[in-house]
């Protein structure tokens, strides 16, 4: 084998190599839970005729309402049109200001427990 042959294949492994390790020392985007909770109001809207269709996992939509009556910082949940309830009046400041500045958010059914009084059947979390 030729000198020159020979540096080209030893840099073509290492290259291999290098790479390879490259890939291994990236940090994963994993996403951040920004929020975990029940839904409020969930026994006055469509969730209760909805139950059995819900998954974990199963994406979800939230909805600012900036002119409701009741809470200028309102965060409706939405599964697939319909309406679920509310993030908490009390834990919604945050969520809204990340929606109103355009956050790239995603929310998901997190579990369901069915022997659970109606408020507290459904556990979702928002993720960005």
């Amino acid at each position: 084998m030729k000198r020159i042959e020979f540096l080209k294949q030893s840099v073509g492994l290492l290259g291999t190599v290098f790479l390879g390790l490259k890939q291994e020392l990236q940090p994963k985007k994993e996403k951040l839970i920004y929020y975990e909770g029940s839904i409020a109001g969930y026994q006055y809207y469509n969730g209760p005729k909805l139950e059995s269709e819900f998954r974990q996992g199963e994406a979800l939509e939230l909805r600012r309402e900036p002119k409701n009556n009741f809470d200028k910082k309102a965060v409706a949940i939405y599964y697939k049109g319909e309406q679920l309830g509310y993030v908490k009046q009390t834990e919604n400041k945050t969520l809204s200001l990340l929606i109103d500045q355009n956050q790239k958010l995603s929310a998901q059914i997190k579990e369901t427990k069915m022997e659970a009084p109606m408020w507290l059947r459904v556990r979702f979390e928002v993720l960005g």
